[in-house]
Formats: C-alpha cells, structure tokens, sequence
C-alpha cells in the first residue's frame, strides 16, 4: 500500500506546487532511481518536504548552504527543499578541489556546508584552510527525517518569486570566484525554455551523467513535471553505462562531448545506445567533428545540443536533432559543427558591436541575450555586474556571428580573440576547423604571447594514429586552408586535460606549451 501524500496548501515557492500536481498526477510512477535504491513521484515529495523541514531547523531563512555531494537522490532533490525552505543553495562540484570549494564557502559567505560522507575528507580539508570560521558541517545521511516524514511544515510567508534562491560559481574558483546570483522566476524561466524545446514524455527514463550541481541538475525540475523518470548511473565507465542503459530502459541521455567521446569508442555502448535511446543532448563546449560524426552516422540525428552560460543558465540558444544533422533518404547530407543553433523561443539574442550596434552580414560580434532567465548579478560585486548587465542587457563575452541561414557560429571568448600581426584571431574558429579534418579526435587552439608577432596561435592536436608522416601531412593541409590563420605552434598529444567540469582546460595547455618552449 503506497504511504499517503503530503498535502501541499500553504504559501510556499511556486515550484513546489508544481511538483505538488506532478505527484497527484503520477503518484506511483518512478521518479528518481539509481543503480541500488528508487523513489516513487510520493516517496519523492515527501523525502523533498521532509529535507526542507529539516533545513529549516537548520538555518534561518536567506542563509546560504553549500551543497559539495556526488550525484545521488538527495542530490537531485536538495536544490528543491532549500528553496521550499527559503534558504539559498550555493552548489558545488564534487570533483573541486578542497581550495575551491575554500574560495566558494568564502565567498558566499555560507552558514553550512552539507556533504555526502564519500566527501567528508575534502570538506574538512577545505573549511581548515578557512581561519575564523563557523561554518557548519552536515552529512546528509546524518539527517534524521523519520519523525518528520509526513509532517505538515506549517504556514510560511508567500514567497518571493523574484527573491535570491541560488548562487553559481563561475569558473576561476581557484582565486577570487565569482557568484552567479539566480531568483526563483530565473529558474522558472529556465525550466519553461527547456519544456518548450525538449520532448520529455512520460514514458521516458532519462541519464543524467553530469555533476547535479552543474548543467545535468537544470533537467530535473522539467523532468518531474513531464512525468519522466530520472535515471543517475554510478559511473560512466562505457560498459557499465551501456549495461544500465540496458538494465533501466534508458530512453535519453545527458552529457558532455568529453564523454561521448569515450562512449562512441565502445562497441558495448553504441550496441545499447542504438536499441534504446531516442534521444541525446549535450552542452557545456562543441563536440569535437570526428566524435559528432561517428555518433550520428552510429545512431541517426538524435542528437541535441544546448547553448547557455553561468549567468544565463542553459537555455540561450539550442540546435534541435533534424538540424544539428540532416538526412535524405537515410543518408547523411549535412553534419552542422560549430554552430550552437538559434535562439530559443522567448529569448531575445544579438550580436553586438562594441558600439551596441547590430553586426551586419557574417561581421563577429559579442552575444547579448535578455531574457527573464539571465541572472541578477554577481554576489557582492556590483561592478562586475555593471560590466555584463547594461540597460536589461547580458552581454556574454562570447563571439559569434549569423550564418547565412539564421544559425549562430561561435567564434570563442572575447578575451581569447588574439591580434597576430596586426590581424584580429579568433582562437574558436580555427578550432573547428582543424577538428574536421581527417584523422583528428580532439583538438585546442589558443593564443600566446609573441616577441615576433604580438601573440600567436597555438593548436594542441590529438590524432586517431599518431606519427610523424602523419602530423606533417596534418599541418601541410592546414597551411593550405587556413593561411595565415595556421598556428605558429603545434603540440601533438595524446589526450586533453579537462577541468573538474568537463571542460578543456587551457590553462594547462599553455602551461604545457610554456614546457616545450622551454626544452
């Protein structure tokens, strides 16, 4: 017999009504699984509600609350109880070092951290580099909810749907971060652009494989109100993915390019991604050429791609299946790489001129974007704020131009482009380009300094077979194309460091290219 629903009437953030009438609708219906535990669309609310309570105990309401887990049930739903709670959630990646997640508990200025006991050592380690601190600690397996399970919370204020619910940290967290601050209507917004473009059903399980406390957690709110059923694997080991694929029906799936990369490696993983998966979508940075095509010649044009940023969380532009690649007649005619797609629907996109003009023609420019999902500023820093927020206005320090059939290309950061003898470079373009030709699996162009010309191009290339009639074949073919685009500098690597993110990590690609200039 299924335990009874909690009743929801009292005055609280408007998502949790939402997920109120998701679990009236599907009330038995696997929400959350994981390879060792569930929980139904009841057990779900409830354990979400009794969290809140708990919380609520914990802290007074505006209190900032690190949450530093691996992904997990708890995970998905603590985002959602600090927010009932009217406390705001400061998420981190578990795979941050014990000095970011210092410089993140610093700067927001948090009141608790909670953790699952997996990250015990590195919480500790990080609040001892902290002097004077009374920062709280709290292993969320520690929490007894039992007595509260299904206790009637009390009545709350309304909620604010413009107050602060969440704070991001951006990228750079290993000296002074900045804080994305996020309200309860941006994340609203953001889940309604994502309903809008994405065909989640009822009859859908779906992988997420990224940190929850990043990209892949902005799918669990659309995913509940769709009725889908949220899968977390315990790890992303190809095999071990491709078994619960398998195992649990999965019908679409969360990642980054990194990943897909490995994946489509493994005969064991496409042989299950073909027979059950309908869809895939995936963010965070272009997909290399070579793992893009492979995928979609292995698994037909089910494959999405999203464009957004911290501060304009996820759903700025997107590039649907039927676009991203086109079939006639079940062959393969158009692959389109290095484009993030158009704009979603209710979201205002330009490409600027320093002078805020409009760029004409293919020109690049800066992408703006307004919309009521971009953030509210920066946490304690309003002049940082002032910088990318002006008159509505988010300007994203992305480069991009129009193609000539209404996609957007990006051309990388504004602070990449690089000038190499007088000429204007932009790292991203030459980038894609070298990741489409032959032989080559992944690839990173940056710029450095240059006593000859200013600053030059460097390309740190990793190829399918490696060798040295190999690589000057490479590179001649590069000269021929790019001309004085080519990059003056060439490493040849086996792999590509990444950031706790998944990202490239082109700090330590330059650190690499400062090591063999050295030699």
């Amino acid at each position: 017999m299924s335990s009874p629903l909690p009743s929801v009437n009292r005055n609280v953030p408007r998502i949790t009504r939402l997920l109120a009438q998701a679990t009236r609708a599907f009330a038995n219906k696997d929400a959350i699984s994981t390879p060792g535990a569930k929980l139904s669309y009841g057990g779900m609310f409830a354990r979400m509600l009794a969290l809140s309570e708990r919380l609520s105990q914990l802290a007074q309401p505006g209190a900032r609350i690190v949450v530093f887990m691996h992904n997990g049930i708890d995970a998905a739903l603590l985002p959602l109880s600090l927010r009932d709670a009217g406390l705001v959630g400061v998420p981190v990646n578990w795979r941050m070092s014990p000095l970011e997640l210092a410089n993140v508990v610093k700067a927001s200025e948090a009141e608790l951290v909670l953790h699952d006991s997996a990250s015990a050592g590195p919480v500790q380690e990080a609040l001892a580099r902290l002097s004077e601190t009374r920062v709280r600690t709290v292993p969320v397996e520690q929490l007894d909810l039992n007595s509260i399970a299904h206790a009637d919370p009390g009545a709350r204020p309304d909620a604010d749907e413009g107050a602060l619910a969440s704070i991001h940290y951006t990228s750079g967290t290993l000296g002074a971060p900045k804080g994305v601050m996020q309200s309860h209507l941006n994340w609203e917004t953001v889940w309604r652009n994502l309903m809008t473009v994405r065909d989640f059903r009822r009859s859908d399980v779906v992988a997420l494989t990224g940190p929850l406390s990043h990209a892949a957690g902005t799918y669990v709110v659309p995913l509940l109100l769709s009725g889908s059923t949220i899968f977390l694997p315990e790890n992303t080991d190809p095999d071990s993915l491709a078994r619960e694929i398998r195992d649990h029906s999965v019908t679409v799936l969360q990642c980054v390019p990194t990943l897909m990369t490995r994946l489509i490696a493994s005969d064991a993983f496409c042989a299950a991604a073909r027979q059950s998966l309908r869809l895939i979508v995936y963010g965070a940075e272009s997909m290399p050429y070579a793992t893009l095509r492979a995928a979609v010649e292995s698994f037909g044009p089910i494959i999405a791609q999203n464009y957004g940023l911290t501060e304009a969380m996820m759903t700025c532009a997107t590039l649907p299946p039927d676009e991203h690649a086109v079939f006639s007649n079940g062959k393969l005619v158009e692959l389109r790489h290095g484009v993030v797609g158009r704009p979603y629907p209710f979201v205002e996109l330009m490409v600027r001129r320093k002078d805020g003009n409009p760029v004409e023609g293919d020109e690049i420019g800066e992408i703006t974007v307004r919309s009521p999902h971009i953030m509210l500023g920066y946490w304690r820093d309003p002049q940082a704020t002032a910088e990318v927020l002006r008159e509505g206005w988010l300007w994203t320090g992305d480069l991009a131009r129009w193609t000539a059939d209404g996609y957007l290309s990006l051309a990388g950061r504004r602070k990449d482009m690089i000038i190499c003898g007088g000429m204007n470079m932009y790292p991203a373009e030459v980038q894609s380009f070298l990741c489409q030709l032959p032989d080559v699996r992944q690839c990173a162009v940056f710029g450095l300094p240059s006593a000859e010309w200013g600053e030059e191009l460097a390309a740190v290339v990793v190829l399918a077979a490696d060798d040295e009639e190999r690589r000057e074949s490479f590179r001649r073919k590069a000269r021929c194309d790019l001309g004085i685009r080519t990059p003056k500098r060439w490493i040849f690597a086996q792999d590509l460091p990444r950031t706790a993110n998944g990202k490239i990590d082109v700090s330590a690609l330059k650190a690499l290219a400062e090591r063999e200039a050295a030699q």
